[in-house]
């Protein structure tokens, strides 16, 4: 059996399960470390952290990246530089 490896980690819960669907939704098994412990929650102390085994660990990072990518574009709180400067 393989070892598991920490992909991401954050306070943020919503990113968290975010994540997790995504990872799922593109065949990665994932486990969220602290969920329990925090009531879903992260802190800095204790954050939530997406782990995967071995094997997957290339591909989910670029899952994730991609994710938090299209989370900001998405995001309409988030900067985005004026065209016209």
């Amino acid at each position: 059996m393989g070892g598991m490896r920490s992909v991401h980690s954050t306070t943020d819960a919503v990113e968290a399960a975010m994540l997790e669907m995504v990872l799922r939704g593109a065949g990665i098994e994932v486990s969220v470390e602290n969920q329990a412990a925090q009531l879903g929650v992260g802190t800095p102390a204790a954050p939530l952290k997406l782990i995967v085994g071995d094997k997957d660990e290339k591909a989910a990072r670029k899952v994730i990246e991609e994710a938090l990518k299209n989370r900001k574009s998405d995001d309409p709180n988030s900067e985005t530089p004026d065209p016209d400067s």
